[in-house]
């Protein structure tokens, strides 16, 4: 039985980030040029750090919009990216809010930084799973999930109720040590992975595992969605 397959991608997902490049670019650079404006003025106080700890905090925003594009570009699940980006939104709009207000106690700081915390993971998550692994070191991925949404959620346990036992944060200290771990394994095997690929655009044999429904991945972790032709379909080129 003959086969289309495309890969899956999404329009939104390319506006998403070509917004979330812009901003990210343009930021860093208004960021920079004010820096070295009050460097040169000599007037540096509390409105000019607000204003740059402002443009900062938009800036991570905008990088976590932007791994979270690049995730669902790749795989296509709009929902976890959403929720990704609706973090960083609200970790966003808390940060700034509770900058200039400056009225707000230690609860709500707390909060910020645990919105913070969630969003910057995710956008971790997304920018890891968007590497082309082997599908049999597709595994590490799932790791760096548990361990990221665990360290994620330790890390809210200690803030939000002070829970400092020496047992806890060396736990911590250990799911962050695998983060960095996997943070650079990771990519070295796509890496490594991708350079052991044809690169003379010969074709090659496309193997598809079933993930769900009609998705499927191949050895390198790219996701399809598969459509059966009608069996009369004929090839370009047949008579």
């Amino acid at each position: 039985m003959s086969n289309t397959v495309t890969a899956i991608g999404s329009g939104i997902a390319d506006r998403i980030r070509l917004i979330s490049l812009r901003t990210f670019v343009g930021l860093l650079v208004l960021s920079a040029l004010l820096a070295v404006y009050y460097v040169l003025v000599g007037n540096f106080g509390e409105f000019e750090g607000k204003v740059l700890a402002t443009n900062g905090i938009i800036i991570l925003a905008s990088l976590c919009f932007l791994c979270a594009s690049v995730y669902v570009r790749k795989h296509g699940n709009r929902a976890v990216s959403a929720f990704g980006m609706s973090l960083a939104l609200v970790a966003a709009v808390l940060g700034i809010g509770g900058l200039w207000m400056e009225h707000f106690n230690d609860s709500y700081w707390k909060w910020v930084l645990v919105v913070s915390v969630w969003a910057a993971i995710f956008a971790h998550c997304f920018v890891l799973q968007s590497v082309q692994l082997p599908f049999r070191l597709r595994h590490l991925l799932t790791l760096m999930w548990t361990n990221d949404l665990l360290f994620a959620a330790h890390t809210s346990l200690i803030v939000l109720f002070e829970y400092e036992k020496k047992t806890s944060l060396k736990i911590l200290v250990i799911q962050g040590i695998l983060a960095g771990l996997l943070t650079l394994l990771i990519p070295l095997l796509g890496l490594y992975h991708w350079r052991r690929s044809p690169a003379d655009g010969s074709p090659t044999d496309l193997q598809l595992h079933k993930l769900r429904d009609d998705i499927y991945v191949d050895r390198a972790g790219g996701r399809y969605r598969v459509e059966a032709l009608p069996a009369d379909n004929k090839q370009p080129g047949q008579a």
